[in-house]
């Protein structure tokens, strides 16, 4: 969250939190392999249209030479241009709808066309609407819907789409390693978001390979290793 001047570079309006309405907003892409979660990129998100930083998240994933088998987002990506986007790349979905039409009930299944009054008919997009009841995270039963280009059983959608829960774990994670800083330069901050990501992929990488790693140690070893590169010996050199 941000609490300076909101004309600041890099600095959005978001949902207010913490008394504040501006942030540094950033987007990323994760991949599920065995259960862990790892960051494969990450973009700053201004004020550009949704699809814009959903289609370079997803080519940058392309360029690792990675294809995904289903592409899981939240209800902030509950976008027609990100559905026809996906749908052009041959990419299969599932995407919550955060605030769905009145009328739904559990057991709904049907196929949807959108109507926006602002699009073209060939803008529009058509996908299957599945609504089902289920826990949220705080153990509350409430009606989930999804908007979805699968064939699959409604409890399997939503039990992918619970998958997706660890990102926000992820993020929580990436916070502990986010260095403290007053700097007003955008520059520094995004620097230090994308150091975040690497130290928190590192993090996973160690405990699947060696066991339980905390998390504050490793970020402890990385300040010295900074601190180190740094020293006073280092000065003058090149």
């Amino acid at each position: 969250m941000y609490y300076g001047d909101p004309g600041a570079e890099g600095v959005v309006g978001t949902q207010p939190k913490r008394g504040s309405h501006w942030a540094y907003r950033f987007g990323s892409i994760s991949v599920l392999l065995d259960g862990e979660r790892l960051t494969l990129a990450a973009v700053p998100v201004l004020r550009e249209p949704k699809l814009e930083h959903v289609r370079t998240l997803i080519e940058r994933v392309f360029a690792l030479g990675i294809k995904p088998k289903l592409v899981v987002l939240d209800g902030a990506y509950n976008s027609v241009d990100v559905m026809n986007y996906l749908n052009s790349i041959g990419a299969r979905y599932i995407i919550r709808i955060a605030s769905p039409m009145e009328g739904i009930k559990p057991g709904d299944d049907f196929v949807y066309r959108t109507r926006g009054h602002r699009k073209r008919e060939d803008e529009q997009a058509t996908f299957r609407m599945v609504a089902i009841n289920g826990r949220d995270r705080s153990g509350k039963v409430r009606l989930f819907v999804f908007a979805t280009n699968t064939d699959l059983k409604a409890r399997m959608i939503r039990r992918l789409f619970r998958k997706r829960w660890g990102i926000e774990t992820s993020y929580r994670m990436m916070n502990k390693f986010l260095a403290k800083t007053t700097s007003k330069l955008y520059t520094v901050r995004r620097l230090y978001f994308y150091l975040a990501v690497l130290l928190y992929n590192l993090w996973i990488m160690l405990n699947y390979r060696e066991g339980r790693i905390v998390a504050d140690s490793l970020k402890l070893y990385t300040i010295l290793a900074l601190t180190l590169s740094f020293s006073p010996d280092m000065e003058g050199a090149g």
